[in-house]
């Protein structure tokens, strides 16, 4: 059992972000088990869309009592939008109801993956605990944090939290070695 009270533990949300025009999707698809709406529908492909996404998981953000504080880290994958450069930059130090805004600019390589890697680069040494979501991806509610670092620390053979199910996506491999933590979106420790 994490010796640190819940009060003591710094807890971090790893936000991936581009302004770059992304692919429009008209149909929201099932996938996934249990099954989830995970192949989302979105049009997210101007600059104002994509700043009215960011701002909207700042605001759910602040409507919820996520039971720890916790931090936003954005992480933008710069793909030479000045405005979304600007926008992204403007946020940095903004107060939450729970904690703060932090952003980071960073090389658009690896895509989201290659921004929750640089977010986590980082600040490894000032956060225990991550929570990996897209920009698209809203997770938030009452106490989801709380109830992920419980079902984190409470489980030894658990590493990651998975806040959007699972999906298997390899025809090749069977379903146990192809299973994964859809889009990484969920929750772990520094340590892990």
């Amino acid at each position: 059992m994490i010796s640190k009270t819940k009060s003591k533990i710094r807890i971090a949300k790893i936000i991936a972000t581009s302004f770059y025009k992304r692919r429009y999707r008209e149909k929201t698809e099932l996938c996934g088990d249990p099954p989830l709406y995970h192949l989302h529908s979105q049009n997210f492909r101007t600059d104002d869309s994509i700043k009215k996404l960011i701002k909207f998981n700042i605001e759910r953000e602040n409507k919820c009592n996520p039971g720890m504080p916790i931090d936003l880290i954005i992480v933008n994958n710069d793909v030479g939008n000045i405005i979304g450069n600007k926008f992204i930059q403007n946020l940095n130090n903004t107060k939450t109801k729970n904690g703060k805004v932090i952003t980071v600019q960073n090389n658009n390589k690896g895509w989201s993956y290659g921004a929750y890697n640089r977010g986590f680069e980082l600040y490894q040494d000032s956060y225990d605990y991550f929570i990996f979501a897209e920009d698209d991806v809203i997770i938030e509610g009452d106490n989801y944090v709380k109830i992920g670092y419980d079902i984190l620390s409470q489980n030894k053979n658990c590493g990651f939290v998975s806040y959007c199910g699972l999906s298997y996506s390899h025809e090749n491999l069977n379903k146990e070695d192809a299973i994964h933590a859809h889009g990484a979106s969920g929750l772990t420790s520094s340590k892990i």
